[in-house]
């Protein structure tokens, strides 16, 4: 019988970072196949490959969405004209696609009644740098940041933009910190490790996760996944494949 690190933390009633230090593989550079293996385990081994293979559809039926919903975030205007460009590198547009997300499913009142901004659930999507150096120093200021507030850093995807593309990925969460090939992937682990290690995301960014969890996974994410904006989209992403 396989045992999976969700469920030695519940038995155990034991921390996240202890297990991590008790499964210090989980830390290595390939710790995320550990990932992969732990969510098989819980919830069969297909549930990975609709984000992978309906992704596009999805994209292109976004884009769609995104046209007809009145965006008045001005960072966000400028991105949606970006997906214009049939010339935009496939991870940075996917990284559009994504961030876009929040400018129209728009955040939803925290626990402690505040209202994220759309941009703050765009960088807790997933930051960007324009460095390796960079990037080390942003992870290092997350961390020390969320230590001092004495609470675990969520997991965050970061990438190095280079012009309009993107060539680096990381998932990055207290005690671990993978790289990974593309940015379709570092979703996927993002998702899985909450799953697995019954991390929670940032606030800002649930009903986006809500929604990758539910659409692509068939996972409920609490009752995120019954948000009214979400219910809407699932709508008519039904209808476009109706059509």
């Amino acid at each position: 019988m396989t045992i999976t690190s969700k469920e030695i933390i519940e038995d155990n009633q034991q921390e996240r970072h202890q297990i991590i230090e008790e499964w210090p593989r989980l830390a290595d550079p390939t710790g995320y196949l550990l990932v992969d293996a732990d969510f098989t385990t819980l919830f069969g081994v297909n549930k990975s490959l609709n984000l992978f293979n309906e992704w596009d559809k999805f994209c292109i039926d976004f884009e769609k969405y995104i046209k007809q919903s009145p965006i008045k975030d001005k960072s966000s205007l400028v991105l949606s004209k970006q997906l214009e460009s049939k010339e935009l590198q496939k991870d940075y547009r996917y990284y559009v696609i994504s961030v876009l997300f929040h400018a129209v499913i728009k955040p939803i009142r925290t626990a402690d009644n505040k209202l994220p901004t759309i941009a703050q659930a765009q960088n807790d999507l997933c930051f960007l740098c324009k460095s390796e150096i960079e990037c080390t120093d942003a992870i290092k200021s997350m961390r020390d940041d969320f230590n001092t507030a004495q609470k675990p850093l969520f997991p965050r995807l970061i990438a190095i933009k280079e012009e309009e593309s993107l060539t680096k990925f990381y998932v990055v969460c207290n005690g671990l910190e993978f790289k990974l090939p593309t940015f379709l992937r570092a979703i996927d682990v993002a998702l899985k490790l909450k799953f697995v290690l019954n991390l929670q995301f940032a606030e800002s960014t649930e009903l986006f996760w809500g929604f990758v969890a539910r659409y692509f996974y068939q996972i409920n994410y609490q009752n995120k996944s019954k948000n009214n904006q979400l219910l809407l989209l699932e709508r008519y992403l039904l209808s476009q494949q109706q059509t």
